[in-house]
């Protein structure tokens, strides 16, 4: 496990990444390779994924994290857990 300022040395050392999986935990127990993004969504309490560079998913059960996420993004998209989708 890594320190969020680890974390930050460690970005640091990277000119290009194609795929990132980040995820924090309030368990350590719970940091682990998981096969299913849903069920590693359900038991994380953030989950940071880039996919081929160009599409970003943050998932969060914390909602006001979200809106301070989308709020720095031009035509972010929110995605709710049951599939509805809405652009703020």
């Amino acid at each position: 496990m890594l320190s969020f300022e680890e974390s930050t040395k460690l970005a640091n050392c990277f000119d290009q990444a194609m795929e990132t999986l980040i995820i924090g935990c309030s368990s350590s127990e719970k940091i682990l390779r998981y096969d299913d993004d849903q069920e590693m969504f359900s038991a994380c309490d953030v989950v940071i994924k880039m996919d081929d560079c160009a599409r970003w998913i943050i998932h969060t059960h914390d909602r006001k994290m979200i809106e301070q996420i989308t709020s720095k993004f031009e035509n972010s998209v929110i995605t709710i857990s049951d599939v509805r989708t809405y652009t703020p």
